[in-house]
């Protein structure tokens, strides 16, 4: 194999084993966070670590996979002026852990949609009647109850964005909807940037967006 694809592999090597590590020290400091600041979230929160202790989420699903920090949700939810009457949708939750989240600290309703079924059927015995959590697909998912909806789709396509676009642009405007990475007026021109703060994930800093729908 030439020098050069070999300096690339061992690249590539050392730069996943980089964020493995970085992720684990990351979490470490979210458990001490939730632990000291949220102590009487912190058992559903060392659950749904337990269920997850011999099987990494990351490895259930061929699609790349991620999760939002929560003192990063803390912020989005402060931006989109979240409240107890709310209900918070968010598609492609994965284990659920940002819904237990803020179901705990505001009070509020939450539904999280996804396709894994393992994620869906652990986050339901975890939760209870105001944690809602369904399997399904995001394109077809019913969205009718809420009023706020959160998309971390950073690995969409764009013909799934554009899908999701219409579906959003048929919601009451009163319907606050947030993405990360993107603004959908990137994908559909009925759609405007109402704010936009910078979050860190475990993979970098980036963009998140409310979007709100155009006046015709």
């Amino acid at each position: 194999m030439p020098l050069l694809l070999v300096m690339r592999s061992l690249g590539e090597k050392f730069y996943l084993l980089f964020l493995f590590f970085k992720l684990h020290f990351l979490q470490y400091l979210e458990k001490r966070w939730v632990r000291k600041e949220f102590p009487r979230f912190y058992p559903q929160y060392a659950a749904l670590k337990k269920a997850y202790r011999h099987c990494n989420p990351y490895k259930m699903t061929e699609d790349p996979y991620g999760e939002t920090p929560l003192k990063g949700l803390m912020e989005i939810a402060k931006a989109a002026n979240l409240k107890k009457e709310d209900l918070w949708l968010e598609l492609g939750c994965g284990r659920g852990k940002g819904l237990f989240f803020l179901h705990h600290w505001l009070s509020c309703k939450v539904i999280g949609i996804d396709r894994i079924p393992f994620f869906i059927q652990t986050a339901q015995q975890i939760g209870n009647q105001e944690t809602i959590f369904r399997c399904e697909e995001m394109l077809s998912a019913n969205l009718d109850e809420a009023s706020v909806i959160y998309l971390y789709g950073t690995c969409l396509k764009d013909e799934e964005i554009a899908q999701l676009c219409d579906r959003f642009a048929r919601l009451p405007s009163a319907v606050r909807l947030i993405t990360v990475s993107y603004p959908l007026s990137d994908y559909d021109a009925r759609f405007s940037t109402l704010r936009e703060i910078t979050i860190s994930f475990p993979w970098g800093k980036t963009e998140v967006y409310l979007n709100s729908r155009v006046a015709l």
